[in-house]
């Protein structure tokens, strides 16, 4: 438990919930403007200048908390990714901010017996082919609404980290890399997921012994970009035979599916989407060359957090095991 005395300084003058929870706002939606329309699609009118005057408030209490350029008006920096970039104070103090308001908010719907909504963060295929299919009503009788979020396995980690989300699936790579960059997050195993090759039996060849390898060469494939190990391993076991990568190209693994749902295409896919492309009409088969591709996923979440919500520690339990995947 953290214990911490009450009586040993006051806070700085500009220091209030409503200004912290602001400094969340702007992070979450990525600028003033944006906290400003998220507000008004949920009811709430916020004027831009009311949100850049308490930022100012918060600053001149802990110094800067965003990185800035230009040298008149100097706007707030953002990253490749559209996030803003803090500086380490503003870090601290936004994560410090979730962790109070989202023990205050949980405090106060358990009284009012509302719903607590929590934030999960995962890839796009992991939440299409695997997380909704198994969440369904679990946290009915908890009073938990359950919102979902596409990232990046980094970006789900990051968002954790930050506080934009409260659980992420991410990788024993990802998770290590961000213990070693200082991060402080609980964690637990969720299985290992590997890759095979999906295709549609009107595609497949009645030659005998016809090898998995042949038949990747063979058939005309759906590609995705997001997964570059998976794409460039594909690209060295098909370049001795064709000398390119030919077929069809897709952005993401999703994509790549919806080729071989349509019977066009095969497609290297991560092995959960057998949830969606049923045997009587998908052969799935395995490529040796893959190996060594497989990850370690884990689910993680902040530990501070879980410790002012009771709720939040139950549906990491029940996140926990829902999710885990078949051996």
């Amino acid at each position: 438990m953290i214990h911490t005395r009450t009586d040993e300084g006051a806070l700085p003058d500009g220091v209030s919930l409503e200004r912290l929870r602001s400094l969340c706002l702007v992070m979450d939606h990525r600028g003033v403007s944006g906290a400003v329309e998220a507000e008004r699609k949920r009811g709430r009118a916020i004027e831009a200048t009311q949100l850049h005057r308490q930022i100012r408030d918060l600053e001149e209490a802990f110094g800067p908390l965003f990185e800035r350029h230009g040298r008149v008006n100097k706007r707030m920096a953002a990253d490749s990714d559209g996030r803003l970039v803090c500086t380490p104070a503003g870090a601290r103090l936004a994560a410090l901010a979730r962790i109070t308001w989202k023990g205050l908010q949980d405090i106060a719907q358990e009284k009012a017996n509302a719903v607590l909504e929590l934030r999960l963060a995962a890839g796009d295929s992991f939440l299409q082919w695997w997380a909704i299919g198994r969440l369904g009503t679990k946290f009915a009788s908890e009073r938990v609404a359950l919102s979902l979020q596409a990232m990046s396995l980094e970006g789900a980690a990051a968002a954790v980290r930050s506080g934009e989300v409260d659980f992420a699936v991410t990788d024993r790579r990802t998770l290590a890399e961000m213990k070693r960059g200082g991060a402080k997050l609980a964690t637990r195993d969720l299985g290992e997921l590997g890759y095979s090759l999906f295709v549609p039996k009107g595609l497949r060849s009645a030659a005998a012994r016809e090898s998995t390898t042949d038949v990747l060469r063979r058939v005309p494939l759906a590609h995705q970009h997001s997964e570059g190990a998976v794409r460039d391993r594909v690209r060295q076991i098909l370049r001795p035979a064709t000398g390119r990568l030919g077929g069809f190209d897709c952005e993401t693994f999703t994509q790549a599916a919806k080729a071989v749902f349509a019977g066009t295409h095969a497609a290297v896919l991560p092995n959960i989407a057998r949830t969606e492309l049923p045997r009587t009409r998908f052969e799935e088969l395995e490529v040796p060359e893959l190996g060594g591709l497989e990850k370690t996923m884990c689910l993680v979440w902040n530990p501070a957090e879980a410790e002012v919500s009771p709720r939040m520690r139950t549906t990491a339990e029940i996140l926990a095991k829902a999710l885990r995947l078949p051996v």
